[in-house]
């Protein structure tokens, strides 16, 4: 079900981004002042993983640690599902719910031009509101993709930390050349 609306469209064009060396703390000022709930965490427009409210809850203060003393690196998700801005946000949405996202960084050359999150999607496209309820109800495992399928997911090797099209092994994420190494 294309909608003719491209990510580009509906995404945020200028989103609250992070230095992977800042500290949880100023992570978690930035999230508060920007009201996010998410926050991505890049170098130079380059996307290095993305922190979330949960990641800081279940990280730094479920287990007591000083937020000050925690640098972002240290707990943010380096795994990232990114999208092209020219895709349909009908294939953002059926992405997001796959993957189980509410955050999906816009990527374009291997830099960060957006965020596309649910609500934009609303924003922009209100009548796929039951597209988005129907996606967070299922979570049935026959939907998810297996280990050894890859997956439609950018980010950095696990093994050679280079930025590509990567595949989950054995819950590893590694490039093809990775791969074809083991």
């Amino acid at each position: 079900m294309k909608t003719g609306v491209k990510v580009m469209d509906a995404m945020t064009r200028e989103p609250v981004t992070i230095s992977p060396n800042s500290t949880i703390k100023e992570a978690a000022k930035k999230m508060i002042e920007k009201g996010v709930g998410g926050i991505l965490v890049s170098e130079n427009q380059e996307p290095k993983g993305i922190l979330t409210e949960k990641d800081i809850v279940k990280n730094v203060v479920a287990t007591s640690l000083d937020p000050s003393k925690i640098i972002v690196r240290d707990i943010m998700s380096k795994i990232l599902v990114t999208i092209s801005p020219d895709n349909d946000i009908y294939d953002a949405l059926i992405l997001m719910g796959e993957k189980d996202l509410r955050r999906l960084p816009v990527v374009n050359d291997n830099k960060v031009i957006g965020l596309l999150t649910f609500k934009d999607v609303i924003r922009i496209q209100p009548q796929l509101f039951d597209v988005i309820a129907e996606k967070f109800r299922i979570k049935d495992e026959e939907n998810k993709l297996s280990f050894t399928e890859k997956i439609n997911l950018e980010g950095y090797c696990e093994r050679c930390n280079s930025y590509e099209s990567l595949m989950n092994r054995s819950g590893s994420y590694l490039c093809e050349d990775c791969i074809v190494a083991i």
